[in-house]
C-alpha cells in the first residue's frame, strides 16, 4: 500500500531513512529537530502530529535501530503542553535539542508488567512535604536518560510529576533487553518532591497522561511494521539468490504463499497504524483503536519475522546473519506497552463489553 504523502512528509520519510542507517542515530535525530515532533510550535516544537512521528519510527524499526525517540517526542508534548510554564522554559530548550533526555516513566497499564511495576504514590507529610514512593518498570532509554516524567496517584487525584535521574530517593536499575537495548527500572524510596516539579495535576493530568501513552504505542507499533516490513525484504531477496534442489528457493510454491500471507500482515498494519494515527491526530480516535493497533502490530511482527527467518533456512538462526536482529527487536517491542494478550483483553473492555450492557 502506497500513502497518500504530500511532499513535506516524503522528505521526513526519506530523511529519517537515512538517519537511521547511521551508526548513531540519536544524536543526530536530536539534531534534526525530530525530537520536537509533537510539541507545540509556540513552544519550540513543530507540532505535526502522530501521523509524522509514525513515519519517522517505521524508518527507525528498517533499520532495527535501538532509539528513545518517540518517548522523547511524548516527554517533549507533555512538558509543553503542562502546566507548569518555569518548569517547561527551564527545560524544553535542552529536551529539544537533545542535550538532555527525558523519559516518561509511566504507569504499565497491562499484564504482567503492571503487578511488576505497582503504584507510585505521592504522600505530602505532617510538615507539607510531599514524597514519592513506589516503583516503575519497564523504562526504554532510562541508561542515557536525565529525567523522568512520572504519573502519580496524590492526594486529590492523578499528578504528573518531572524528576531529575539523580534526585534523592531515586534508585535507577538497568539491564539488557533481548535486542541489545537497554531497558530500566526506577524505584522512589520517599524521594522528595517539591512543587516546581509537578507539570499538571487532576483531569488535565489524565489527559496528558493518555496522550503519552498513545504516543509510545504508536511509535512501538510504527517501529514493529518497519521491523517487519524490512525482514520480508530481506527474506524475498534471499529466497530469489538460494538455490535448493537445483531451483530457486522463491519458486517453491508454498515459500510463494508464505510470503504473500506476510505481505499482507504487513500491509493490513500500515493502513490500521496510519488510520489510529491521524484519527488520534485529530481528536475522533477510541481508545479502542489504540489497542486494536497494538495487538495487531505483536501479533504480525512477530510472525513476519519468524516466518523470515525460517525462509532463511539454517543460516538465519546464525548470530551472524541480520535477519535474527529483526526478530529479536520484533520481540522486544511486541512485549513493551502491552503484548498481543494483553491489548486483545483491553480491546474486548473497551468494545465488546460496553455492548452487552
Amino acid at each position: 500500500m502506497d500513502l497518500p504523502l504530500d511532499g513535506e512528509q516524503r522528505l521526513l520519510r526519506d530523511s529519517s531513512a537515512a538517519l537511521f542507517a547511521r551508526p548513531a542515530p540519536w544524536p543526530a535525530a536530536a539534531k534534526a529537530g525530530l525530537v520536537g515532533l509533537l510539541a507545540d510550535p509556540a513552544s519550540g516544537g513543530a507540532g505535526l502530529g502522530l501521523h509524522a512521528l509514525a513515519l519517522v519510527m517505521e524508518q527507525a524499526g528498517r533499520a532495527a535501530a535501538a532509539t528513545p525517540l518517540a518517548a522523547a517526542a511524548a516527554a517533549a508534548r507533555a512538558l509543553a503542553a503542562g502546566g507548569n510554564a518555569p518548569l517547561a522554559a527551564a527545560l524544553l530548550p535542552t529536551v529539544l535539542d537533545g542535550s538532555r533526555l527525558v523519559v516518561p516513566a509511566l504507569e504499565d497499564r497491562w499484564g504482567a508488567a503492571a503487578r511488576a511495576s505497582g503504584a507510585v504514590r505521592l504522600r505530602v507529610g505532617a510538615d507539607g512535604q510531599a514524597a514519592l514512593g513506589g516503583a516503575r518498570a519497564g523504562i526504554a532509554g532510562l541508561d542515557a536518560a536525565d529525567g523522568v516524567l512520572v504519573d502519580a496517584a496524590g492526594p486529590a487525584g492523578p499528578v504528573l510529576l518531572h524528576l531529575p535521574c539523580d534526585a534523592p530517593g531515586l534508585r535507577r536499575q538497568v539491564r539488557q533487553g533481548v535486542d541489545g537495548e537497554a531497558v530500566g527500572a526506577l524505584t522512589f524510596d520517599e524521594a522528595p518532591v517539591a512543587e516546581s516539579a509537578v507539570v499538571v495535576r487532576g483531569a488535565s493530568a489524565e489527559r496528558l497522561i493518555r496522550g503519552i501513552v498513545d504516543a509510545l504505542v504508536v511509535g512501538a507499533s510504527a517501529e514493529l511494521l518497519g521491523v517487519m516490513d524490512r525482514a520480508l525484504e530481506i527474506a524475498v531477496a534471499y529466497a530469489g539468490v538460494r538455490r535448493q534442489f537445483g531451483r530457486l528457493i522463491g519458486a517453491f510454491q508454498a515459500l510463494r504463499h508464505r510470503a504473500v500471507d506476510d505481505h499482507v500482515a504487513v500491509e493490513v498494519t500500515r493502513s490500521l497504524l496510519f488510520e489510529t494515527a491521524r484519527a488520534l491526530d485529530e481528536g475522533r480516535a477510541r481508545p479502542a483503536m489504540v489497542s486494536a493497533l497494538k495487538a495487531r502490530a505483536s501479533a504480525s511482527a512477530l510472525r513476519v519475522t519468524k516466518s523470515a527467518i525460517q525462509m532463511h533456512g539454517a543460516v538465519g538462526f546464525t548470530e551472524a546473519h541480520e535477519i535474527g536482529r529483526y526478530f529479536k527487536r520484533a520481540m522486544a517491542l511486541a512485549a513493551r506497552y502491552g503484548n498481543e494478550a494483553a491489548h486483545r483483553a483491553e480491546y474486548a473492555r473497551l468494545e465488546i463489553e460496553p455492548s452487552r450492557v
